[in-house]
């Protein structure tokens, strides 16, 4: 009984979170000429903040811990149900010996790393992309238009030809 509560109380919960948005840079990867990738991620107090309450609500809580697996250091998130029922996840805990990191640093680093992916497992929880109001789509890489000026005249042309071109315009809510 208390593990299909878990259950369920895990599907309202996953129904009521909200978006949580990748909002801090980061760099994932060297790329084939040794640079890094930048990207975005969504750092633990943001996930936090989002589903602590959404997780009392529902019944949860959770707390972090560390294990050793095989020989691995390991981060467990422990999620644990008002009925009694508990699951875990467990991610890699490695040492993020990224450059200017102290010894201590660097295993703080590769803790919350780890703490968020557990967490993000242990939830199923995704995370998204900024919303840029379709930005993205209506730009080039280089910040110009994302058609040929050609284009933009042609289509004006073909715009012009209709006969209403105000009529046209606000359609499209230009």
């Amino acid at each position: 009984a208390a593990e299909a509560e878990f259950h369920r109380a895990k599907a309202a919960l996953k129904a009521d979170m909200p978006p949580i948005q990748k909002s801090a840079e980061g760099q994932h990867g060297v790329t084939r000429k040794g640079g890094r990738v930048k990207g975005l991620y969504a750092p633990l107090d943001t996930i936090a903040a989002a589903l602590d309450p959404v997780a009392a609500r529902h019944g949860f809580s959770y707390r972090f811990t560390r294990e050793v697996y095989e020989g691995k250091d390991y981060v467990l998130c422990i999620v644990s149900h008002k009925d009694g029922h508990e699951q875990s996840s467990r991610f890699p805990a490695a040492v993020d010996s990224g450059p200017g990191r102290s010894a201590q640093q660097a295993v703080a680093s590769g803790e919350t790393y780890a703490r968020r992916y557990a967490l993000t497992a242990a939830f199923a929880i995704t995370t998204a992309d900024p919303d840029d109001d379709a930005g993205a789509a209506g730009r080039s890489e280089l910040g110009g238009p994302a058609i040929a000026e050609a284009d933009v005249i042609g289509l004006t042309v073909r715009v012009d030809s209709l006969g209403n071109k105000a009529e046209f315009l606000s359609y499209f809510g230009i």
